[in-house]
């Protein structure tokens, strides 16, 4: 079978948009990415990207891993990844999950996206998750459905407090 790591982290000294992240969601960590064969695929404020698991960890680390399975074939999902490189961040989505009922007036370009958007689009094309209209999600949206769909049979691994 063929898996993904979908993990949660924080930055070793976090800035001032990581801390009201995690105060606003009250979760120990501010990001959300893809882990597979020891790359990260994730968005951040240059955009879509992919990054190894070693440089990655030079800045942050991984509060949470969760392995779940890929239902397409490492060909596709490839091919997806590798499509969505360059995407441009959304900057605006922030204030539509930091404050949730401002969200009707932010609107968010589709060709624009954050990790939680990412992440939930990666689940959705690639595991058969269905994170319907992906907009507005925080880090902690999707790792609690993650964690809640693949907790049935599934150990989680914490990493740290």
């Amino acid at each position: 079978m063929n898996y993904i790591e979908v993990a949660v982290s924080r930055e070793r000294k976090p800035d001032i948009v990581s801390k009201l992240i995690m105060w606003f969601t009250k979760a120990n960590y501010s990001h959300i990415l893809i882990i597979k064969d020891s790359v990260v695929y994730h968005a951040v404020g240059q955009g879509t990207c992919s990054v190894s698991l070693t440089d990655f960890l030079v800045k942050r680390e991984l509060v949470q891993i969760q392995k779940v399975r890929l239902k397409v074939d490492e060909e596709f999902f490839m091919g997806y990844v590798t499509g969505a490189d360059g995407k441009d961040y959304s900057e605006s989505q922030y204030i539509g999950f930091l404050f949730r009922p401002l969200q009707r007036f932010v609107r968010n370009k589709k060709e624009r996206t954050i990790c939680s958007e990412y992440a939930a689009r990666i689940l959705n094309i690639c595991c058969g998750y269905d994170f319907e209209g992906a907009d507005f999600l925080s880090p902690k949206d999707v790792m609690t459905v993650v964690l809640d769909v693949e907790r049935k049979g599934k150990a989680r691994r914490e990493l740290a407090a």
